[in-house]
Parts: structure tokens; sequence; C-alpha cells
């Protein structure tokens, strides 16, 4: 299998982990020393290592479980996928979104380890409908 293919699998299961809202799944995809930005109005800055970031996504996951009183938190649907080989072992990823009526833009970095394929930096941008760029309300 090619590192392209593996790397989009990858991506899956890291969206797959958000949907569901599991946050240990999600900690699986994360190198250690990740970083990431969110949009999240309370989080500027955004998060640095794996602890940082899975305990962002937990606080979330909960948030919006007791808003929506259901297992399946999000349905993310891939519009557009590439990821361009950076190097040996490394993945520069662009995707485009849909959960809801919000597009979603990610940029990720992956690097290959003995864990696998795992995102080192994660960008995400969201806009709404209208095109404007839009914080998710339960996210915020």
């Amino acid at each position: 299998m090619s590192g392209a293919v593996e790397v989009q699998a990858a991506w899956r299961r890291f969206l797959d982990a958000i949907e569901v809202g599991d946050a240990t799944a999600l900690g699986s995809c994360l190198a250690e020393d990740v970083t990431m930005f969110l949009p999240f109005a309370n989080n500027r800055e955004g998060e640095r290592g794996r602890d940082a970031v899975v305990g962002r996504f937990a606080r979330a996951f909960e948030v919006m479980r007791a808003a929506l009183n259901t297992t399946r938190l999000v349905e993310i649907t891939v519009e557009s996928f590439s990821a361009r080989e950076l190097g040996n072992d490394y993945y520069l990823v662009e995707s485009l979104l849909s959960f809801g009526t919000e597009k979603g833009r990610r940029s990720v970095i992956y690097g290959h380890s003995d864990s696998g394929w795992q995102i080192l930096h994660l960008h995400a941008s969201n806009l709404n409908a209208s095109g404007s760029a839009r914080l998710p309300p339960l996210l915020g």
C-alpha cells in the first residue's frame, strides 16, 4: 500500500474518532509532540502535545454528548483530500470537510514512526453556509 493511501486511511480513523467522540482512539492518531490550531473561541493559541489535544477534544465531546444526547456526535464527509509527500515518512494533507451546514478546511502534517502514521500538526478553520468564518457553536 502506498504512503498516500495509508495516510488517507489514518485521516479517516481520526475523523471517525471525532464522529463518535472517542478521545482514546483520537489520541492514538496523534504524535506525542503534536501541535494543533483548532477553531475554538477559548483557545486562540492552539494546543501542544498529545495530552493537551486529547483533553481539549474530550471536553468538547462531553459538551456535545450532553447537548445532543446521542452516541454519534457529528457526521463528517470528506469532500476533497490530497496528500503530498514532503520527504521520506512525511506527508502534507489538505482536506475539505463538511459537517452539517459547516465546511472545514484542514491542513495536516503526518509523520511515520513505529506507531504508524500520526498527526504531527493540524491547522483547522471552518466556514458556515454563507462562506464566512464561524466557530462551531458547541466547541467554542
